[in-house]
C-alpha cells in the first residue's frame, strides 16, 4: 500500500507533464476527440438519417420498425466488439501501438455507406448493406472508447484528469450538435430540389455522412504515429510491440488481467465487484440514453414537434427540435465537466441516476395529459440531467478506478456491456413506443434508471487520488483513511515544493 513516506521514491511527478505548449496541448486533445466526435455525429445523428433513408428507399416512406431496428443496433454490435478487443490489445501490446488502427474502421465503414448504390438495390439490400457497414464503422468507434480514455487519463495537460477525460468525451456531444446544425443546413438548402423530387433527399444524408469523416481523415496519422504514455512505462513495460526480443505479448496482458480478477483474495473480489458495478451502472444507462437517442426523430414525432405538412416541413421541424434537445444535453454536459472534482463521482452518477428516473415518472405519467410545449420541456430537462449527469460519470468512472495495467480492457468490458443495452434498447424502444405507447417506453427507462442508481453504489470514489493511488488500491480503503492519505499526500507536497533549493558551493581559487 502507497504512503506518505514513499513520496519521493515512487509518486509520479504529474506536475512535471504541465510544461507543455498550448499548441502541444491543443493538438492532443483534437487527436483523441476525434472517435469521440464521430460517433456523436455518426449516431446521436443517425436516427435522422435513417428517415431520409426511408424516403429514398421506400418510395417516400418510412423503413419498417424491424429494420429500421437492425440498422441502428448494427453500430452497437461493432462497438461491442471493437471495445473488448482494443481495449484488451490496449493493455496487452501498449497504447501507441493500437491507437490508430481503429479510426480506420470507422472511415471504412463510413465512406461504404455513402457509397450506398443509387439505383437497382432492393430494400432489403439496403439494410442488409447498411447494417453490414455500420457494423464495421461501430468497431472502430467501439475500439476508440477504451484507447482515447486511457490516453486521456495518462497524460497530464495543465487540467485534472477528469476535467480531461469529460472534456474530451464532451465532443461527442458537439458531434451530434454540429450534426444537426449542418443538418438543418442542408435541408433548407435543398429545399426547392427534395420539394420537386422527395428522392433528392439522398445527396442530403450521404453528404452529412462524408462531412463526418474529414475530421478523422485529417486526424489519422497523428493517432498512428504517437508515443506511449508514460504511466504505462511506469506501471506496465517500456517494452511493447509487435516482434523484438522480450517484447510484451498478449499473454502478458492476459496474464495481468486474470491476477487483478482472480477471485482469490478479498481484495481481487472488490476488483470484480468494481467490474460488474462499472458495466451493470453503464448497461442499465445506455438502455434509457440510446432509447432516446436511436428515436429521437420518432419521439419528437410522438409529442408533436416533429411533423408537418409536407415532407421537407416534417425534416425541418424534426432539425429545429434536435437541436434545441441537443444543446440543452450539452449545457449538462459542460456542467458535468466541473462537478466530478466539487462533489465527487459517486454523488454524480447516483443523484443523476435518480433524477432522470423521477423526470422520466413524470413524464410517463402526464403524456397523454400536457400539451406539446410542456412535453418538450420534460424532454429537454430531462435530457439536460442525463448528460450532465450518468452520461458522463458512466464514462469515466471505469477508466479511473482501475489500474493501468488492466484499465483499458476493464473500460472496454464496462463499455461492451453498456453497448449491450444499446443493442437491447434499438429492438424495444422503437416496437415498445409503437405498440403500447410512448409512455410505456418512457416508464421503462424510469425503471432501468432506478436500477443504474443501486448498481452505482459498487463504485468506489477517486476524487483526490493520483495514478500511483489507484495503483496501489488506495480507492478501496475506507473513507475517513481515504482522506487522510489524500490530506497527507498533499501536506508532503507543499513541504517538497516550499523547501530551499539547495545551495551550491563554489569550488575555492
Amino acid at each position: 500500500m502507497s504512503t506518505v513516506s514513499d513520496y519521493d521514491e515512487h509518486h509520479y511527478d504529474e506536475e512535471k507533464e504541465q510544461v507543455v505548449s498550448f499548441v502541444a496541448k491543443l493538438k492532443f486533445f483534437i487527436i483523441t476527440s476525434v472517435g469521440f466526435f464521430s460517433d456523436g455525429w455518426l449516431n446521436g445523428g443517425f436516427s435522422y438519417i435513417v428517415t431520409m433513408v426511408g424516403y429514398t428507399y421506400w418510395n417516400g416512406g418510412s423503413i419498417p420498425s424491424l429494420s429500421q431496428s437492425l440498422i441502428k443496433s448494427g453500430l452497437s454490435i461493432g462497438m461491442i466488439a471493437g471495445m473488448v478487443v482494443f481495449g484488451f490489445f490496449g493493455d496487452a501490446l501498449g497504447r501507441h501501438k493500437v491507437y490508430g488502427k481503429e479510426l480506420i474502421f470507422t472511415l471504412l465503414g463510413t465512406f461504404m455507406i455513402v457509397l450506398t448504390p443509387w439505383n437497382n438495390f432492393s430494400e432489403q439490400a439496403v439494410i442488409s448493406w447498411m447494417t453490414v457497414w455500420r457494423v464495421v464503422t461501430g468497431f472502430g468507434i467501439g475500439g476508440d472508447y477504451p484507447m482515447s480514455a486511457s490516453l486521456n487519463s495518462e497524460t497530464k495537460l495543465g487540467m485534472s484528469r477528469a476535467k480531461l477525460i469529460t472534456t474530451s468525451f464532451f465532443i461527442y456531444q458537439m458531434g451530434t450538435l454540429l450534426f444537426t446544425i449542418f443538418f438543418l443546413i442542408v435541408i433548407v438548402g435543398y429545399k426547392n430540389k427534395i420539394e420537386e423530387n422527395l428522392n433528392n433527399v439522398t445527396y442530403v444524408w450521404r453528404l452529412l455522412f462524408g462531412l463526418g469523416m474529414i475530421p478523422g481523415f485529417a486526424s489519422l496519422y497523428e493517432r498512428l504515429t504517437m508515443k506511449e504514455t508514460k504511466p504505462y512505462e511506469k506501471y506496465v513495460s517500456k517494452v511493447t510491440g509487435l516482434t523484438g526480443e522480450n517484447v510484451r505479448t498478449q499473454k502478458e496482458g492476459w496474464a495481468d488481467f486474470v491476477e487483478y480478477f482472480n477471485f482469490k483474495t478479498a481484495i481481487a473480489r472488490r476488483h470484480v465487484l468494481t467490474l460488474v458495478s462499472t458495466a451493470l451502472t453503464w448497461f442499465f444507462f445506455d438502455i434509457a440514453f440510446y432509447g432516446f437517442s436511436l428515436n429521437n426523430s420518432n419521439i419528437l414525432a410522438l409529442i408533436g414537434y416533429g411533423s408537418g405538412n409536407t415532407k421537407y416541413q416534417s425534416l425541418y421541424n424534426t432539425a429545429v427540435g434536435a437541436i434545441i434537445i441537443t444543446s440543452f444535453g450539452i449545457v449538462g454536459n459542460l456542467i458535468g465537466i466541473f462537478l466530478p472534482d466539487i462533489i465527487g463521482r459517486r454523488p454524480q452518477l447516483i443523484g443523476g441516476c435518480l433524477i432522470c428516473a423521477v423526470l422520466y415518472a413524470i413524464w410517463a405519467g402526464v403524456e397523454n395529459h400536457t400539451s406539446t410545449g410542456g412535453l418538450m420541456a420534460l424532454f429537454v430537462i430531462s435530457s439536460l440531467f442525463l448528460q450532465g449527469g450518468p452520461n458522463n460519470m458512466t464514462f469515466l468512472c471505469p477508466i479511473e478506478v482501475f489500474p493501468t495495467r488492466v484499465r483499458g480492457a476493464a473500460h472496454g468490458i464496462s463499455a461492451a456491456v453498456g453497448k449491450c443495452g444499446a443493442l437491447l434498447t434499438a429492438f424495444a424502444f422503437g416496437y415498445l413506443s409503437t405498440n403500447a405507447g410512448l409512455a410505456a417506453a418512457i416508464g421503462l427507462c424510469s425503471g432501468v434508471m432506478v436500477l443504474a442508481t443501486i448498481t452505482s453504489f459498487g463504485i468506489p470514489e477517486v476524487m483526490g487520488l493520483t495514478l500511483d493511488d489507484i495503483e496501489n488500491d488506495v480507492q478501496y480503503l475506507p473513507r475517513s483513511e481515504r482522506l487522510a492519505h489524500i490530506a497527507a499526500r498533499i501536506d508532503r507536497r507543499t513541504a517538497f515544493a516550499s523547501a530551499p533549493a539547495p545551495v551550491e558551493e563554489k569550488e575555492a581559487i
